[in-house]
């Protein structure tokens, strides 16, 4: 997020160093004023938030009857802002397809149709990244800067392979309800 004045920020106007802000906010849309496609800048759209001032975001999608919106911030250092849409539903391709989904360990999905699944995991490079992050956050002093960053940089790359993880998982589940009139789940109890 950047501030109004198009400077990047780590966190939004109005939050003070050594303060830690709310890391999530619901708020009605009576608390964001100016926010659409009217109010933009140079640097984008921009919303007056109450006690933090103007700040601009990106838009992934128009805004559009909007009720609430959610304000967070994950542990890689991302501000995220969640505008409550109600979204139009998937039609379904009225073939008469039935499929059945079963959801394992070892492979995330298994199809009736045969089909398996899985989302991809790390990426070599990252996953000796990490290793290499989480050696040297063993080293380094507890409360220091050094640690701090350290502690950052890991929880960058596992927001990536987070991220990674649900984008596929949003992927699957529209791709199932295009193709499938009807999806059944077995739910299976397990006791020792």
């Amino acid at each position: 997020m950047t501030r109004g004045g198009g400077r990047s920020s780590p966190e939004p106007i109005g939050a003070r160093r050594g303060v830690k802000p709310a890391s999530m906010r619901v708020c009605a849309s009576s608390g964001l004023r100016g926010c659409g496609s009217a109010a933009t800048t140079v640097h984008g759209p921009v919303c007056w938030w109450a006690k933090i001032g103007w700040v601009s975001f990106k838009r992934s999608r128009a805004l559009v009857d909007w009720k609430s919106y959610r304000i967070t911030r994950e542990r890689a250092g991302r501000w995220h802002i969640a505008f409550a849409v109600i979204p139009e539903p998937i039609p379904a391709p009225g073939v008469g397809g039935v499929v059945g989904v079963d959801r394992g360990v070892t492979l995330a999905v298994a199809l009736s149709t045969g089909e398996m699944t899985s989302p991809n995991g790390s990426r070599a490079k990252e996953a000796e990244r990490l290793l290499r992050l989480q050696r040297r956050l063993a080293r380094a002093a507890r409360g220091s800067n050094r640690r701090r960053k350290v502690r950052t940089m890991i929880g960058q790359l596992k927001s990536r392979d987070g991220d990674r993880r649900k984008d596929w998982l949003e992927k699957t589940s529209t791709d199932l309800a295009r193709r499938f009139d009807v999806t059944g789940s077995r739910t299976s109890t397990s006791r020792p």
